[in-house]
């Protein structure tokens, strides 16, 4: 992909300079992709996609401003803007990073996945489809997509860095109906490889949605649960997550301080950010302010050792960042997230499903969770009492609550077959939660 000249960030960064920064940086990005969207059991559209644009963060007299444009003829104004906009900036920053040793990534980029054609992923969702319907089941929607970008990140302390990367994702939405219910489940599948079992994908979506029928009630109260990977890293994402952000934990809006290098988990609990993790969804070899990616220890042996920092939160504490700053897009600021969190696997399921207990597929609701006390109450989309380690009757109409830290504090085991969710890699894990009517 080539870069427009006029959004090219060197001659940008040059003119923030020029027009009175005291420190400046280019975040550009290109991307360009293809969606298949599904709608029912047909193709509703094919669409390409492309977008590019530069977000322009300039420092003066330690007020951070920023300003972004997908519009080349407005580069100019956007650069008064962001210098403009450090006048009435409550954002306070001493310095922009500096450039250090970058990791050698390895696949996040595949060729075969750039020559990819509109038919080809017509095909792949067709297969999807048909591999969603049984006598029980139809497919509702879903979507097949593959996305190519290219981002530059140059500042004035010598960060002068570029990165290509690929994304292939599919999804399904299948409903299953008898004639007393209907029920339904969620698949989905994301590499950065031509390498998507699209079969698969829609199997899955229909074994669960079909077992899904012939609902049961269960009795509320304190349990012992399994949670799987797809609910365990929801109810991780609006709860520990946040907590770990060292913005929220110098805003006071954490508890994550005071639990600092103390055991929060059992010993055999091991999270590691792995920004360099081979084929990681969000690994590079720098985050998106250009500091180079590495491995940090989150909690080791039980124990919370690290928050997720980036350049400005670090900077307040006289630390390094972590390579935590990640942004949506050009037209962003950089926001603090973890970037391939995981898990580390334990045991295996032999070990860690027990004759007869709730397995919790999938969650309705984490977003409600409150990320300062890390408490949470969520409804269930799909879960299953386990017989003799196999499905043997879907349980409806029941909540599940607590708190994340009293759940790490009470697992009881840890899966071996870890799945990647968005930026968080996990097994199941088995705990202790409060299970009410809903």
């Amino acid at each position: 992909m080539e870069v427009d000249p006029i959004f090219e960030p060197k001659n940008i960064l040059d003119n923030c300079l020029k027009k009175g920064a005291d420190q400046a940086e280019v975040y550009y990005k290109k991307t360009q992709g293809m969606e298949t969207e599904i709608e029912k059991d047909d193709i509703k559209y094919n669409k390409f996609t492309q977008n590019e644009g530069v977000g322009i963060r300039v420092i003066k007299n330690q007020k951070v401003g920023f300003s972004s444009t997908s519009n080349s003829s407005k580069v100019e104004e956007r650069i008064n803007d962001a210098i403009n906009f450090t006048r009435s900036s409550n954002i306070e920053m001493k310095n922009l990073p500096e450039p250090g040793e970058y990791p050698e990534v390895k696949g996040i980029y595949d060729t075969d996945l750039t020559k990819l054609e509109p038919q080809d992923l017509i095909k792949s969702s067709k297969e999807m489809i048909n591999a969603s319907k049984t006598k029980n089941t139809f497919p509702a929607s879903g979507s097949v997509s593959t996305m190519e970008s290219e981002t530059k990140i140059i500042n004035s302390n010598g960060i002068d860095i570029s990165e290509k990367e690929t994304m292939y994702s599919a999804n399904i939405e299948v409903i299953s109906k008898s004639t007393k219910e209907q029920g339904s489940a969620y698949e989905f599948e994301a590499s950065r490889q031509k390498d998507i079992d699209f079969k698969d994908i829609g199997e899955k979506a229909a074994y669960y949605a079909e077992n899904s029928l012939g609902k049961k009630s269960m009795k509320g109260g304190e349990k012992e649960i399994i949670l799987g990977p797809l609910a365990f890293a929801s109810i991780l994402k609006y709860t520990l997550v946040p907590s770990l952000s060292a913005e929220e934990v110098q805003r006071g809006r954490s508890k994550a301080q005071e639990l600092m290098n103390k055991k929060i988990a059992p010993e055999y609990y091991e999270m590691i950010d792995d920004q360099t993790m081979e084929e990681g969804l969000n690994s590079k070899k720098s985050d998106d302010e250009g500091i180079p990616s590495r491995k940090n220890e989150i909690v080791k042996d039980g124990v919370l050792k690290n928050l997720f920092y980036d350049q400005k939160t670090a900077l307040r504490e006289n630390k390094k960042s972590t390579s935590n700053a990640t942004r949506n897009g050009y037209g962003n600021l950089p926001q603090i997230s973890p970037r391939n969190l995981k898990i580390k696997p334990v045991m295996k399921k032999e070990e860690l499903i027990e004759e007869d207990i709730l397995y919790i597929r999938s969650i309705l609701g984490a977003h409600t969770a409150n990320p300062v006390s890390g408490d949470f109450s969520v409804g269930i989309k799909n879960a299953y009492r386990l017989k003799n380690k196999e499905i043997t009757e879907p349980i409806s109409d029941i909540m599940i609550s607590g708190n994340i830290f009293q759940l790490l504090k009470n697992i009881k085991g840890i899966g071996e077959k870890t799945r990647k969710v968005r930026n968080i890699i996990t097994p199941p894990i088995k705990t202790k939660l409060n299970i009410s009517s809903s």
